[in-house]
């Protein structure tokens, strides 16, 4: 029996291979405020069957793209195993399609996998939801299956080419047939020849007006033919019906020799059969607490409606019911669960009753409102011609929800927010508006509530288009297609190759070697960016040992982000990376902060440098001077070197500004005690001023260029500074504790 969200706990079994994908989704549900979930997993198709087969679960999350099965396959097999669990399907964008046939195969929802966040819990409850209303429509379906076989009536039914498809047990009584006997064999063999084509004429009268159920009533006496050939009397009433899109004629069968109370049940039982139809159809279409079409209704509404949009360039005057464009508005009451614990479901529902009809209300005629679940509706708005036609009946939806309430006796005020998609320009199918317009909704919330969002289209596929580049990037980390490059860093004037600075790159297997500009911006503050930075630290530790093995001794520096080095495991996840390298000295290893990424939480930062210190790695200041640069910021973060960033360097040539600052930035190091670096040093004469100003270690292109780590070791071997440098071309000039350099006319740069 499906479940409840009034249950204390819920059973959810996640079937997804991504490791990713399956975190987030374990993420969301563990934060959960109205429910607690317990979440057992699953990678493959059948080790979720095998779950299923031996423990009770009250919803499943399913990729239909596994390692051992794929496609609408991986549901139908599912659905076979565990047919009355409910089943949210999880999707990326481009397999959306291959998510609706899933919908239509039977799964209760799906969700585009990037775009659902803070979705998940909502559509979890939507499944359980519609699976309960699902089991009680079949249980009405036996409940009514019951009645046409204990009835004293015979009662068959047949579609529409004339074929038995029900013959209850008074029937099989009344002919001398078994039911399996004429299961699918036309209806005339149960009358003599003589009557044949006059049923016929009643049958083909009945498909071809399109008479309700309550107008074709009876239509008289005829002969009937038993097993044994006997004829007898018969009076028989037939009605029509529409079951899963298959049109059906019943027929109720009385033999005219029986007394007239027969007569009476007979007409009693036609008149139930009415009834238990009107009840399916009702149950099957209508919200049973507010009278509202539900989800299916409105799905089936908002096709037909979408079909008389006016075509654009079509003739206006084709038909005056059509429109250039509707609005699919998705309402959601602000804050209702603390109004409905407070007050208790009663009062809950007496305020959902009450917001639905002044949502009705405030409609135009032609318009019209769904309820969906729970504090949930949808108003489909029609005849528009210019998308903020909408925006006055938007706010009008607004104002209705705003008006109180009374709730135990005192007023309560309620707030709604809206997401509003346009057709045809948001989307091209009923479900992708409905969709569209709950992701809008979402972000109406966000944005302070109380208020309509439009769609945005544009910001919708930015998204995806990120969503989609952090799992090729998780796929590049996992599949060992990342890079690291190094650029050497030497004394310019002892010829010293100090060391080298670790840059990632990715070698992407179609668009070849990717700078990090490329692809480093996307998972920035990402939790993907500390599992890449963790890769790079343990990538350098293992080349440093691999070159020290070969006899090359050479401390390597990192880029370390502000997000990775402020994770609680950190130091501890640094220390376990240093003992598998018992052989390498851990000042061998630098790691470059950026001063911006510093001054966030400078003191937890400052913390963790010297706990990573007290392990024995140095720390540098990467870019320093582009950040907000004090005294203070430069004495709390204990950094062993500072590096001049780059831009101060290329340009000092010829920008006086520019040279202040590097002049300024060697000042300090020398005051504070730190080493300095220049970055950018792209030419002789760069160095050569850097020298004068006191600065002796540099790296830049004018040294050498990034490089692979086997080649490394051939341009240490090779390498020579230039005789500019190591003559004391351009030596400074110490005056009064100002550094001057005598200026000479730039070269190289």
């Amino acid at each position: 029996m499906p479940p409840t969200l009034a249950r204390a706990s819920l059973r959810v079994l996640l079937v997804e291979d991504n490791t990713t994908d399956a975190l987030v989704a374990c993420d969301e549900l563990a934060h959960a405020v109205d429910v607690a979930f317990t979440v057992e997993s699953a990678t493959r198709l059948q080790a979720a069957l095998a779950l299923l087969a031996r423990s009770a679960f009250d919803v499943v999350l399913l990729d239909l793209s596994l390692p051992d099965c794929d496609g609408l396959d991986t549901f139908l097999q599912l659905r076979a195993a565990a047919p009355e669990v409910p089943v949210v399907v999880l999707s990326h964008r481009t397999d959306e399609a291959l998510a609706l046939q899933a919908v239509h195969a039977g799964a209760q929802d799906y969700l585009v996998k990037g775009c659902a966040e803070g979705l998940l819990v909502r559509a979890i409850r939507y499944a359980i939801e519609r699976a309960s209303a699902a089991l009680a429509l079949r249980s009405s379906e036996l409940r009514l299956a019951g009645v046409v076989e204990s009835a004293m009536d015979a009662i068959i039914s047949v579609d529409a080419s004339q074929r038995i498809v029900l013959f209850n047990a008074a029937a099989e009584r009344m002919f001398g047939y078994a039911a399996a006997a004429v299961m699918g064999q036309g209806l005339e063999r149960l009358l003599p020849l003589e009557f044949r084509a006059r049923h016929q004429g009643h049958i083909d009268t009945f498909a071809g007006t399109g008479m309700s159920a309550r107008t074709m009533g009876q239509f008289g006496q005829l002969n009937a033919l038993r097993a044994n050939g006997e004829e007898f009397p018969i009076e028989a009433s037939i009605s029509k019906t529409r079951v899963d899109g298959q049109v059906l004629f019943t027929v109720i069968l009385r033999d005219v020799t029986e007394s007239k109370l027969a007569r009476m049940a007979l007409e009693a039982a036609n008149r139930d059969l009415e009834r238990s139809n009107a009840a399916l159809q009702h149950v099957a279409h209508y919200d049973a607490l507010t009278g509202l079409p539900n989800r299916v209704l409105l799905g089936e509404r908002l096709v037909d409606a979408m079909a008389r949009c006016q075509i654009p360039g079509q003739d206006q005057s084709q038909s005056q019911n059509q429109s250039p464009m509707l609005a699919v508005a998705f309402l959601d009451i602000d804050a209702f669960k603390p109004i409905n614990d407070a007050h208790g479901h009663e009062a809950g529902d007496a305020l959902l009753v009450a917001v639905a009809q002044r949502l009705k209300a405030a409609l135009r005629e032609g318009d019209w409102l769904a309820r969906i679940g729970g504090d949930e509706f949808v108003a489909v708005l029609q005849g528009l011609h210019r998308a903020q036609d909408c925006e006055p009946l938007l706010a009008e939806l607004l104002s209705a929800v705003a008006d109180p309430v009374m709730l135990a006796g005192a007023p309560t005020q309620v707030t709604a927010s809206i997401g509003v998609t346009l057709y045809p320009a948001d989307g091209e199918d009923a479900d992708r508006l409905i969709r569209h317009a709950d992701q809008a909704m979402y972000l109406a919330k966000q944005a302070g509530r109380n208020r309509y969002q439009r769609f945005n289209a544009a910001q919708a596929s930015a998204d995806q288009t990120l969503h989609e580049g952090l799992s090729r990037m998780r796929k590049a980390l996992g599949q060992q297609e990342l890079v690291l490059y190094y650029q050497p860093k030497v004394n310019m004037r002892s010829g010293e190759v100090t060391g080298a600075e670790a840059l990632i790159r990715w070698q992407h297997p179609e668009r070849g070697l990717l700078p990090p500009g490329a692809f480093l911006p996307m998972i920035e503050n990402h939790a993907l960016s500390v599992a890449v930075g963790e890769w790079v630290i343990a990538s350098a530790l293992a080349q440093m040992a691999a070159w020290q093995a070969a006899g090359l001794h050479l401390a390597v520096s990192v880029n370390i982000g502000s997000l990775q080095l402020q994770q609680p495991g950190f130091v501890a996840g640094l220390g376990a990376l240093l003992a598998r390298h018992a052989g390498l000295p851990p000042r061998c290893l630098e790691m470059e902060i950026l001063e911006t990424s510093a001054l966030q939480d400078i003191a937890q930062v400052s913390d963790v440098m010297q706990a990573c210190q007290a392990l024995g790695v140095r720390f540098a200041l990467d870019d320093f001077g582009t950040g907000y640069s004090s005294l203070a910021y430069l004495k709390r973060l204990p950094a062993e070197q500072i590096k001049i960033d780059q831009s101060f360097v290329r340009d000092m040539l010829v920008d006086e500004e520019d040279l202040a600052i590097v002049k300024g930035v060697i000042g300090l190091a020398q005051a504070f005690g730190r080493e300095v670096i220049a970055e950018g040093v792209e030419t002789i004469a760069h160095g050569t001023l850097l020298l004068g100003l006191g600065c002796e270690l540099a790296q830049g292109y004018g040294i050498a260029r990034p490089m692979p780590a086997q080649e490394l070791p051939g341009w240490v071997a090779r390498w020579r500074p230039d005789a500019a440098w190591t003559d004391g071309a351009g030596a400074a000039v110490q005056t009064a504790g100002v550094v001057t350099v005598a200026k000479t006319e730039p070269t190289g740069g």
